[in-house]
């Protein structure tokens, strides 16, 4: 089976509706896990707000950093969990348990791959932003501007790649727990005969993913008077950007939770779309003898 752009961007759907209950599962302990953060941002905006539980605790500052760190340390587990079940429930055939989360090697292949490939990619982004940050220091001690329409599309073209690059990363935890091993660069790889598709999917996917988890939740807070986050992010992780700006609303009314809701939402439908299209991808992907085979047909053809 080939890769196919219209069909990954449906898998991610299509496997949630074979099977709900399963998916239902890891929901909600992926919203549990949201609620215990939303909690926190709201216990820590009552603070900083002069709330009632300023005057009533003297202790609470420590309190308050324990409850952070408490927090912090829920959300990396619970993301860990999350994305090693995502990847049981949609590259798999495995059965989801009725606790879908589990702390097992599954989850310590993906941390150790995904450490991997951050580690070298920050050292090659540093390396390739030297280059540009020297020429900038050189042009601005010159008197020499970059013109407008290079700065205002930069960002554009670096969120452009930086897509292509994530979806090949958002591949590797699917093909750890399908093929349970850590490889991650082999597994990084694995994509190459069709990167540029999957790529794509990745882009179209966020550019959806603009419309859903921020400018709908944005117009939704402009027309009841609120300042909508100035910030967005194709992040798959948690806190989301909605939760934290509820963190950040006092006193927190009924259309504060309706807004950051639906920002929420929309945010977590991007997710099961990219996990869709890389547990497709993870699918389709070559075995290494596979692909070490044909790289050897095609070096033989040339020489």
């Amino acid at each position: 089976m080939a890769f196919n752009v219209w069909r990954s961007l449906g898998y991610g759907v299509s496997r949630v509706r074979e099977r709900p209950l399963d998916a239902l599962r890891i929901w909600a302990l992926d919203s549990l896990v949201i609620a215990i953060m939303l909690v926190t941002l709201l216990i820590l905006a009552s603070q900083g707000h002069g709330g009632a539980l300023t005057a009533s605790r003297p202790g609470l500052p420590f309190f308050l950093s324990l409850l952070t760190i408490l927090a912090m340390l829920v959300a990396f587990l619970g993301h860990l969990c999350s994305e090693a079940a995502w990847a049981r429930f949609l590259a798999t055939d495995e059965r989801t348990p009725f606790f879908a989360y589990r702390l097992g090697t599954d989850e310590w292949r993906i941390f150790g791959s995904m450490f991997a490939l951050i580690a070298v990619f920050a050292i090659i982004a540093m390396l390739v932003a030297i280059p540009f940050i020297l020429i900038g220091m050189v042009l601005g001690e010159g008197g020499v501007a970059l013109p407008g329409a290079a700065v205002q599309l930069l960002p554009f073209v670096l969120l452009t790649l930086l897509g292509f690059l994530l979806a090949r990363t958002m591949v590797v935890p699917m093909l750890v727990v399908r093929r349970k091993e850590i490889s991650p660069f082999a597994h990084f790889s694995a994509t190459r005969g069709f990167w540029f598709r999957l790529g794509l999917v990745i882009v179209l996917a966020a550019g959806a993913s603009f419309v859903t988890a921020h400018w709908l939740p944005g117009a939704l807070a402009g027309l009841a008077g609120m300042q909508a986050p100035g910030q967005f992010h194709f992040g798959v992780g948690l806190p989301n950007v909605w939760l934290e700006w509820l963190g950040g609303q006092w006193p927190v009314g009924p259309g504060h939770l309706a807004i950051a809701a639906v920002g929420v939402a929309g945010g977590g439908f991007f997710i099961l779309v990219m996990r869709g299209a890389a547990a497709h991808a993870a699918l389709v992907a070559p075995e290494p003898e596979a692909s070490d085979a044909a790289s050897g047909a095609r070096t033989a053809s040339v020489g």
